[in-house]
């Protein structure tokens, strides 16, 4: 009987209506979320080493679309990544 409660394609559909409405939002508030900020969350779900996650972001910092940040936003973003202290381990 549970198995009748969940149907794929209603949650698929769901998915999709939150990633319209999420668009949506973000044109009426005017404001994009900065493309870093995603890239940033995306790596904090890797499973990597603190290593390979910050080489990861300083290659999209290399990126035409990550050279606009500058050295001040690149550090809180490393921080971000991995907290300020794990990143301040990690610097070489």
């Amino acid at each position: 009987m549970a198995d009748n409660l969940f149907n794929p394609e209603t949650l698929r559909e769901a998915q999709e209506g939150f990633r319209e409405f999420s668009r949506r939002f973000e044109e009426l508030a005017g404001e994009e979320q900065p493309r870093a900020n995603s890239v940033v969350r995306v790596l904090r779900t890797i499973p990597a080493d603190d290593e390979k996650k910050k080489e990861e972001l300083a290659d999209y910092f290399r990126s035409e679309e990550g050279q606009r940040y500058n050295a001040f936003e690149r550090r809180a973003l490393y921080d971000e990544l991995l907290g300020q202290h794990r990143n301040r381990e990690n610097r070489g």
